[in-house]
C-alpha cells in the first residue's frame, strides 16, 4: 500500500501544470522590462545568461588588461572599481558583479523610467534554445521604439544574449584606450 502511494504522488506530481510549464520567452521579456523599470539598470545582469556574462567580464577584462598594448589601464580600472582596484583584484569579481559595476559607473540611472511594452512577437532559431522577441517600447517620455531581445533557454526560462550594441559599445571603447 505504501507504494501504490508513492506512485500515486510521483504521476501526480508529473502530470501537474506547474512541472511542464515553462516560461515563454515573451513572458519572460515581459517581466525583464517590468524590472527594469521598478529597479533600472541595476536589476539588467540578473537577467543575462551567463555564459554572456562570462562572455561581457572576458571582453572588459581584454579592454583592462595590464598586458595589452593600450595606456591608461589604471584610470579606466579606477574609474569603474575605485582607486584600490587593481587588475588582479577585478579579474576575481564574478561575472554578473562586474557587469553591475560597469553598468552602474558607464550607463545613466534609469531608476523610474516607465516602459510599457507591447510583444509584437517572436521568432525561434532553428536550435529551439534561442528565440528572438520583438518588443514595442513606449516610455514615459516622447516616442516609440522597436527592440529586438535574444533569449536563450536557461533551465524553464529564459536568459538575455548580449546584444550587438554592448559589443559595439566594448569595441569602441577598447578602441578609444588605444588612442589615448
Amino acid at each position: 500500500m505504501h507504494n501504490i502511494y508513492k506512485i500515486l504522488c510521483i504521476c501526480l506530481a508529473l502530470t501537474s501544470p506547474k512541472v511542464w510549464a515553462f516560461e515563454t520567452a515573451e513572458a519572460f521579456c515581459e517581466n525583464y522590462y517590468k524590472t527594469l523599470g521598478e529597479k533600472g539598470l541595476m536589476a539588467v545582469p540578473k537577467f543575462i545568461h551567463p555564459d554572456e556574462l562570462v562572455r561581457f567580464k572576458n571582453m572588459f577584462i581584454g579592454i583592462v588588461d595590464p598586458n595589452g598594448e593600450q595606456l591608461n589601464k589604471n584610470e579606466l580600472l579606477h574609474f569603474f572599481f575605485g582607486p584600490s582596484a587593481t587588475f588582479e583584484s577585478v579579474k576575481l569579481i564574478p561575472p554578473e558583479r562586474l557587469m553591475r559595476q560597469v553598468m552602474y559607473v558607464a550607463v545613466p540611472h534609469t531608476k523610474g523610467v516607465r516602459i510599457t511594452t507591447k510583444i509584437l512577437g517572436s521568432v525561434k532559431e532553428n536550435t529551439g534554445d534561442i528565440t528572438h522577441v520583438v518588443v514595442r517600447l513606449y516610455p514615459n517620455f516622447p516616442g516609440t521604439e522597436v527592440e529586438v531581445l535574444s533569449v536563450r533557454r536557461f533551465g524553464s526560462s529564459w536568459k538575455i544574449l548580449i546584444s550587438s550594441r554592448l559589443d559595439e559599445m566594448l569595441r569602441r571603447t577598447k578602441e578609444a584606450q588605444a588612442k589615448s
